[in-house]
């Protein structure tokens, strides 16, 4: 077993004002070992509620009335997490604090179920998704997500071609631009030439910072140019 060396001095300072997972995250460790750590020295862990208290204090400058604002118009709290770059109990923390009923299950589905207008998340029929992508509202369409949505560069490719794209296929964006739906950057494939592909451009941005990294080596060496250029 690899025996960690860690202060536990400072952990026990930090935790007066941390806590024991952002311990964790600053030392490189789970939590889990913070608070052995901390029980070690008698440290009396914070419970439920003076976690709380901690919290609003870290994040007073939170603009509470928009978070009870997004709340009530159907907002999640794992979306409006995303607007203020925190946890998603953290946004919990404030909506009790502050007398917030929080939904149970079955009100956050009624929520989610409903598309079109009349979704709190409606932005016109298009949006982005998380990993870049363009979705088109189209409930119609026989490859309609979960929320009735459709990936733009589908569409783009099945308008200009007058068919659906087969089972099995994909489009590949070939300047690597996923929301640039153009149909000359658009390029059907099976999903097994497209993995090839992928796999191949791959090892060619290795080769290619490898490369540049030798070139950065040699320009240091022998004192030639400016080094901040090759970054």
């Amino acid at each position: 077993m690899i025996k960690i060396d860690l202060d536990d001095d400072r952990i026990i300072e930090l935790y007066k004002t941390k806590s024991g997972l952002e311990i964790s995250k600053l030392m490189g460790v789970d939590h889990s070992t913070i608070y052995r750590r901390l029980k070690k020295h008698n440290i009396k862990l914070r419970g439920c509620r003076e976690a709380r208290l901690l919290g609003g204090k870290k994040y007073k400058n939170l603009d509470i009335d928009r978070i009870i604002s997004l709340y009530k118009n159907g907002n999640s709290r794992l979306e409006i997490g995303r607007i203020f770059k925190v946890n998603q109990r953290v946004v919990m923390d404030r909506l009790i604090d502050n007398g917030i009923q929080i939904r149970n299950r079955k009100e956050a589905r009624s929520f989610d179920d409903q598309t079109g207008e009349n979704s709190h998340n409606w932005k016109g029929g298009r949006r982005k998704n998380g990993d870049g992508y363009v979705l088109i509202y189209k409930p119609e369409h026989p490859r309609a997500i979960s929320d009735n949505y459709v990936y733009e560069h589908h569409l783009v490719w099945e308008k200009e071609n007058g068919k659906l794209l087969p089972n099995g296929w994909v489009i590949h964006h070939i300047n690597g631009i996923k929301n640039d739906n153009r149909i000359e950057n658009l390029a059907a494939m099976p999903k097994s030439e497209h993995s090839r592909i992928l796999g191949i451009i791959k090892k060619r941005i290795v080769y290619l910072e490898e490369e540049n990294k030798k070139l950065k080596e040699k320009l240091k060496k022998y004192g030639k140019g400016d080094d901040s250029l090759w970054l």
